[in-house]
């Protein structure tokens, strides 16, 4: 068969008519440049998804969750498919496509709406917990809610698949288009509309964070751009129900779902990716320092990219000697033998510092001591600051220059 066939296409048209009283607009040269524009569209995508991914320990890639973001453009692919095997654009019979239930409902549905919406869903919490509740995502805490809301999205599926196919979604040979039963498509709505809602009460929550890098704005545009999509497209399929048989209510159902999953993937990505083709060091640079500016390099997992012990007066004479980590986030921390002996750090970790010959070596106090100093070795205790820790780990044996 090809695309499309006139022929087909004139008994298509003269079925509906006679027999549902409709008018069926023929699939004409309009869906295929819909199918190849979009085709297009996604093979770009793919390759900005695939350096995201190569890319992703460029810190500001990293901070937009580049696992979830490509997850975010499998939801799309698959949406996309189901799109233009749904609304009519694509010719079914003959094809594996005419199985409903596994394309209209699995492929369109479960792997596109639904995976789209857990991942808008997670984001936004993740954002929620970081930012207003000032804990990390990770735990019991994080991940039950998460699949609380997976378990249903996968009751509601194995319910529908599990369903007769008039009761869900049945192929319709005479018009060569799936039909979902009006129950099936309300519960599917249903679940937008309150993935959305639980997307926006998260924006509301945390609309006043201060944020270096627009995560707000960000939610703020996805919030928008979804509820545009969500009301044309419950409005066509509930006032127009047999959308597909004309040409202007498909081309632009489908062409609004995926300009919009689009503006809002490239909404998300497009700084951070054209910055580490075009602008990698200078625009990491800044980036780093406006997220210090805002206190933020803990929310973001940001460590410090380089870290040095000097000591500023010799190393004679411990005494009166002021010994310093600095790092490249331009903080200093500072031990002076001649106060209490003691910096004191804001989360209480204890560093044990060893001076021996030209070398300062370090044991945490907390963890199990695995280098000893020499007998003649002068001990020093230090408290670093939090966002000294994790790059003070193991400087063992640093020389002082």
């Amino acid at each position: 068969m090809t695309f499309p066939d006139p022929a087909f296409e004139q008994q298509r048209v003269a079925y509906a008519l006679q027999y549902m009283g409709e008018k069926l607009d023929p699939r004409t040269k309009a869906d295929v440049a819909v199918v190849a524009v979009l085709s297009a569209v996604y093979f770009i995508d793919f390759i900005a998804v695939l350096f995201t991914l190569l890319n992703r320990r460029y810190a500001p890639i990293r901070a937009k969750s580049p696992i979830l973001m490509a997850l975010l453009f499998l939801a799309s692919v698959f949406w996309c498919i189901g799109d233009e095997m749904a609304n009519g654009h694509l010719p079914l019979a003959g094809s594996t496509l005419t199985d409903c239930r596994g394309w209209a409902i699995l492929v369109r549905v479960l792997f596109g709406i639904c995976l789209m919406c857990a991942v808008f869903a997670i984001r936004s919490y993740a954002l929620y917990y970081v930012f207003k509740l000032n804990r990390p995502t990770r735990g019991l805490g994080f991940f039950i809610p998460i699949a609380l809301y997976a378990g249903c999205i996968i009751v509601f599926l194995v319910v529908a698949m599990a369903l007769k196919p008039s009761n869900s979604a049945t192929y319709v040979p005479a018009v060569d288009l799936c039909s979902l039963a009006k129950p099936l498509k309300i519960s599917i709505y249903v679940f937008i509309w309150l993935t959305w809602v639980f997307v926006a009460i998260i924006y509301f929550l945390i609309r006043n964070i201060k944020s270096s890098f627009n995560e707000s704005r960000e939610m703020a545009v996805a919030c928008f751009i979804l509820l545009i999509v969500l009301l044309f497209n419950s409005l066509v399929q509930f006032i127009h129900p047999n959308f597909p048989f004309y040409r202007g209510y498909r081309i632009a159902s489908t062409v609004l779902d995926h300009v919009a999953a689009n503006s809002i993937w490239w909404s998300i990505m497009g700084a951070p990716i054209f910055n580490c083709i075009f602008n990698r060091e200078r625009y990491l640079d800044r980036w780093t320092t406006k997220l210090r500016q805002d206190g933020l390099h803990r929310a973001y997992d940001i460590k410090p990219l380089n870290s040095s012990l000097s000591n500023m007066n010799g190393l004679s004479g411990v005494q009166n000697s002021s010994f310093m980590y600095s790092s490249s986030d331009g903080h200093g921390f500072f031990y002076n033998n001649e106060s209490d002996g003691m910096w004191q750090g804001e989360d209480g970790l204890k560093l044990t510092f060893y001076e021996d010959g030209q070398f300062l070596m370090v044991d945490r106090d907390d963890t199990e001591k695995k280098h000893t100093a020499t007998s003649n070795a002068k001990k020093i205790s230090w408290t670093p600051a939090p966002d000294a820790k994790d790059e003070l780990g193991d400087p063992y044996g640093r020389r002082i220059v």
